[in-house]
Formats: C-alpha cells, structure tokens, sequence
C-alpha cells in the first residue's frame, strides 16, 4: 500500500478513534447527568445514547477536518464526498446496531448495579467494538467492489 494511501487508511481509523473517545465520554457524562438530574435510573441508557451521539458527531468530525486541512486536501465538497460514501453505512449500522447495544448493554449495567458513569463508558466501549468491525467489513467491500476508499 502506497504511503499516501496507507495515511488516509490511518487517518480513516484514527478519525473512528477520535469519534469513538468523544462517543465514550458523551456517553459517560450523559448518562451520569441524567441520573443527577432526574435521579430516573430507567432514564440513564436514553441520555447515554444522546451523549454518546453528541460527543461522537463532534469529535469525529473535527478529525476528519483536522486530517484534511493536515494533508492540505480540505474543502466542504471533499467532505461531503467523504462523508457521502461513510454515511450509508455508519448510520444504519449505527442507528440499528450500535445504538441499541449501547442503550440495552448501558441498562444492563445500570440495573446491575454500575454507576451511571461507567455504566454508559462500558456500554460505549462494547458498542464500538461491534461498530468498528462492521464499519471496516464495509471500507474493505467498498474497497474491493468499487475502488474507493474512504
């Protein structure tokens, strides 16, 4: 692999990374604010899945940004194009996969007795991992299908 392509690999990778570490502490906080607040347990996988959703867009992106302006390839069309080919994959996966693990792994901790904190940490973690290998089952098939890469 080309070294300009095995950068863009790694930065693809540390981007999920970067989202995920933003995921994990969303999730955290989220569901520690929710118990704060409202002292609801039943509400605590409901606010880890909002955080998490939060703090993920938002580090995500600002890696993928900060890698593009970083190899000077940075404008709004290229990533839009990018995110055009990741989206179609990570949202479903995330929407239909990745966020109800995480509410229902987030509960399952709660209700055994975890503290809300580590309860949506853990849930997050164990989300990723399912996400992380199915988003890059799907770069390897758009890889090898389509000759892109994302």
């Amino acid at each position: 692999m080309r070294k300009s392509k095995r950068g863009k690999f790694l930065d693809f990778n540390k981007e999920i990374i970067s989202g995920e570490i933003g995921s994990i502490l969303g999730s955290a906080f989220g569901a520690y604010l929710s118990f704060l607040i409202s002292k609801n347990a039943s509400l605590i996988p409901a606010f880890s899945v909002a955080g998490s959703l939060i703090g993920n867009t938002s580090f995500f992106l600002s890696s993928k940004i900060y890698h593009k302006i970083k190899r000077k390839e940075f404008s709004i069309k290229g990533l839009f194009h990018d995110l055009e080919y990741y989206t179609p994959a990570a949202a479903p996966i995330s929407i239909f996969i990745g966020y109800p693990a995480l509410y229902l792994i987030t509960r399952f901790f709660s209700q055994n007795g975890l503290s809300p904190f580590y309860s949506g940490a853990f849930g997050a973690i164990l989300a990723f991992m399912i996400f992380l290998i199915l988003i890059n089952i799907y770069r390897l098939i758009l890889f090898h299908v389509f000759k892109k890469r994302i």
